[in-house]
């Protein structure tokens, strides 16, 4: 984002309310369990005070400590960008057997999100049956991304009734053509465009609004306000693993 902040990196005591669920002894080292409460070790990213309004819309005032569903990073990232790699919250969590007096650990596979019950649950196996929709996962390390982003490739996405896609863009603006991408957020109630992705679409309403006859100023500081946005993407008939793609991708 437009936000520039520190995220400093803390060792802490986790408390779960479930005790099937506990920080990995392989990720860090744990602490012996209570009677009644698992309490391990773990490391959480806490926000400085710019970050912290960014992440909670100026309603936190102390420091916020930063939970991501996101199980890999990626250890090959630009270290000019993000100097030390640390691992991920679902890296560090496992889920543990009750009845296993070996305590055998199994890391979470996947995740489901009740937004207005407030419920997270956690798997260990896949959510997605095989006769439910999904999409195909494309992983953007291999672009630089510093963790394993749940994205998809968009086919179509439109703009205020305007069709948009990765065809129609390469047109446009007599580039080499680039994927349209979206990254799904769980700690993101709106959709973000990168930089670039906006002034193509600020350029392109701008166009097809423009009146030849009329408009004879010059619009180029014109700000074209978005109201409806709509994404279109192929349903995947391999949910499983992530999907490689060819050429720099546009993120929405």
């Amino acid at each position: 984002g437009a936000v520039k902040g520190e995220i400093n990196w803390k060792r802490s005591h986790y408390r779960f309310r479930d005790p099937r669920l506990a920080i990995s002894k392989d990720a860090v080292n744990s602490i012996p369990s209570t009677k009644n409460l698992k309490q391990s070790t773990g490391i959480v990213g806490v926000l400085d005070k710019a970050l912290t309004n960014e992440a909670t819309g100026g309603g936190e005032s102390e420091p916020f400590a930063l939970l991501g569903l996101i199980g890999e990073n990626n250890p090959n990232a630009d270290r000019n960008r993000f100097p030390a790699p640390r691992p991920t919250f679902f890296h560090q969590a496992c889920i543990t057997s009750e009845n296993d007096e070996e305590g055998k650990e199994f890391r979470v596979q996947s995740f489901s999100v009740d937004g207005p019950n407030r419920l997270l649950t956690l798997s260990t196996g896949s959510l997605i049956s095989d006769a439910v929709p999904s999409m195909q996962l494309v992983d953007l390390r291999i672009y630089g991304d510093f963790v394993d982003h749940y994205a998809v490739v968009v086919d179509e996405v439109t703009f205020d009734g305007v069709l948009v896609t990765a065809q129609s863009l390469k047109k446009f603006t007599g580039t080499a053509e680039r994927p349209i991408v979206a990254v799904f957020d769980t700690g993101l109630t709106g959709g973000l465009l990168i930089r670039d992705f906006w002034d193509v679409m600020q350029r392109k309403m701008i166009e097809i609004n423009k009146n030849p006859i009329t408009d004879t100023e010059d619009k180029s500081d014109t700000i074209h306000c978005f109201q409806s946005v709509s994404l279109s993407i192929k349903q995947s008939t391999t949910p499983q693993g992530s999907l490689h793609i060819e050429g720099n991708p546009q993120v929405t």
